[in-house]
C-alpha cells in the first residue's frame, strides 16, 4: 500500500520524468511520440515490482532499465548523464529530482552499514 505522501512523491517524480523526456525530445530533434512510448515503458518497468514501489527503490529500477529509447542505444541513464555533461537549463530542472532520490538512496544505504575496527 502507497501512503499518501509516497504517491505524492511518484507524481512529482514521473512528472519530473515526462518533462525531462520532452525537454530531450526538444533539444535532440527527436519524435514526440517516440518520447511519450518511451516514458510509458519506463513508467511501466518501474511499477512491475509492487511489493516495493518507494521513490528511491522506483529511481533505481529506472537508473538501470534496460529499456532504450526508440530508434536508439540510448538507456535512460545515458540520457540522464548526457544531459548532465551538457548541462542545459532546460533539462537540468528535472534531472535534480532524480539526483535527490539518489541522494537519499546513498544516505539510506550508509545508515544500513556496520564498520567493525
Amino acid at each position: 500500500k502507497v501512503d499518501k505522501g509516497e504517491s505524492l512523491k511518484h507524481r512529482d517524480q514521473f512528472s519530473a520524468l515526462r518533462k525531462f523526456i520532452e525537454a530531450y525530445v526538444k533539444s535532440e530533434d527527436k519524435d514526440k511520440q517516440d518520447g511519450e512510448d518511451f516514458f510509458k515503458e519506463l513508467q511501466k518497468e518501474a511499477f512491475q515490482n509492487k511489493s516495493n514501489v518507494e521513490p528511491v527503490a522506483l529511481t533505481q529500477r529506472l537508473w538501470t532499465s534496460t529499456i532504450q529509447f526508440p530508434g536508439t542505444d540510448r538507456k535512460l541513464s545515458f540520457v540522464l548523464n548526457e544531459a548532465i555533461r551538457k548541462d542545459k537549463v532546460e533539462e537540468m530542472e528535472f534531472v535534480t529530482v532524480f539526483a535527490r532520490e539518489f541522494a537519499a538512496l546513498r544516505v539510506a544505504r550508509n545508515a544500513l552499514t556496520t564498520f567493525f575496527p
